[in-house]
């Protein structure tokens, strides 16, 4: 059996962790973050408890290993993904009810990789983690990204927690990821919080789809970013314009507007890039769960393009 102290070292996008009815809970936001949605709005403080881009990873000989979890409140019935080397190797689905459930998974033999992904829309506890065999911690990767998003972010419309835009975007520029988006939010610069002692390297931000109909959309937005400079000056940070939707008719033009405001506003920072998120998503509704949210191939092509944005800008 595995302790806290040991399981906590094999965690990867969490920066706070409480105990839960005898399990750990994991959590990608502060606990003043979490305090203040829970005071906003209790669909927001539904996702922010959520487990997103968050992972267990160790590289081991062990042909096995196990864990008890329990799901805290669901927002949607994702998987727990189970990667050995790099590739998937197996994906759990979860069971439509909050309660605790035992996984255990046979591993190939020799020496490999496994990496854990934890439901991107669901408050996950875990305990009770065994490992048949010697293993090791997964050093942090070179880079730490945080990224502030919506529920796009966060994941949902995929329905398979390791193919979210985040997570195929972490695995080919090999960074870490603080993934802080949350379903139905919006520019809010009260929201922006230090995530520990150290500034993260680089910042993604995505949001803004929420906000297309709201009339004060342009002077939060700015707010945002006055603040964003306060709490982390310096730090670079890549702006991501709401993507393609088909949901409503006069969806096209906002998108389009608000896009050249956000390139107005990441012009008067220095630290601060631009990619247009209306050309990373094909605009088909094949690639959409629900005309707003992209599905798993969706997905996968957002993550894999913004990569190659990435490469190719100096961010």
């Amino acid at each position: 059996m595995i302790s806290k102290k040991i399981l906590t070292e094999l965690i990867h996008g969490s920066i706070y962790n409480i105990e839960k009815d005898g399990y750990v809970v994991y959590y990608h936001c502060k606990q003043e973050q979490i305090d203040r949605l829970e005071q906003v709005d209790k669909f927001l403080f539904d996702r922010v408890v959520s487990s997103a881009s968050i992972t267990i990873e160790f590289d081991t000989t062990a042909t096995s290993f196990s864990f008890d979890y329990k799901l805290f409140s669901i927002g949607s019935l994702d998987t727990i993904d189970i990667y050995v080397n790099g590739k998937l190797y197996k994906c759990v689905s979860l069971e439509s009810y909050v309660g605790p459930t035992k996984l255990s998974v046979e591993l190939p033999e020799g020496n490999k990789r496994v990496v854990i992904y934890l439901p991107c829309d669901s408050e996950t506890g875990i305990r009770n983690l065994c490992i048949n065999g010697s293993f090791q911690k997964v050093k942090k990767r070179n880079e730490t990204v945080l990224c502030y998003g919506d529920s796009i972010t966060q994941g949902y419309g995929s329905y398979k927690t390791s193919i979210t835009y985040i997570n195929v975007l972490a695995r080919e520029l090999n960074v870490e990821v603080i993934n802080q988006g949350i379903g139905g939010y919006w520019f809010d610069e009260d929201y922006i919080y230090p995530i520990g002692k150290t500034n993260p390297d680089k910042i993604l931000i995505s949001l803004g789809t929420n906000q297309l109909w709201s009339l004060d959309k342009y002077e939060r937005i700015d707010k945002f970013f006055n603040n964003l400079r306060k709490v982390y000056p310096g730090v670079p940070v890549l702006v991501i314009s709401p993507i393609w939707r088909d949901d409503k008719e006069d969806a096209d033009e906002l998108i389009l507007d608000m896009k050249e405001y956000l390139i107005n506003v990441c012009e008067k920072y220095s630290n601060v890039s631009f990619v247009d998120g209306y050309t990373l998503v094909p605009h088909d509704n094949e690639y959409y769960f629900d005309k707003l949210h992209p599905n798993e191939i969706g997905m996968k092509i957002y993550g894999n393009n913004l990569a190659k944005e990435i490469k190719n800008i100096k961010w």
